[in-house]
């Protein structure tokens, strides 16, 4: 499973047969909770549906919060 990794693994992705699953951490998707009303999310992972358009401003969101987070903890 790809990973971006900065200290720690910062986020995981990879794909499913009707989505892309990608994964922040429970943190983030509680930060988050408020804009990932249109996706299902499970502890820990958010389900990016391949027949809606890729939320790249979301996802950047989401990558730069862990980003903060972690070097936040170092």
């Amino acid at each position: 499973m790809p990973t971006f990794y900065l200290h720690e693994n910062v986020v995981h992705f990879a794909p499913a047969k009707n989505h892309l699953g990608f994964y922040p951490t429970l943190s983030a998707i509680t930060a988050f909770k408020e804009r990932l009303q249109n996706y299902k999310t499970s502890k820990g992972a958010i389900q990016l549906p391949y027949n809606q358009p890729l939320p790249v401003d979301l996802i950047e969101a989401i990558v730069l919060f862990r980003k903060k987070e972690i070097l936040s903890q170092k």
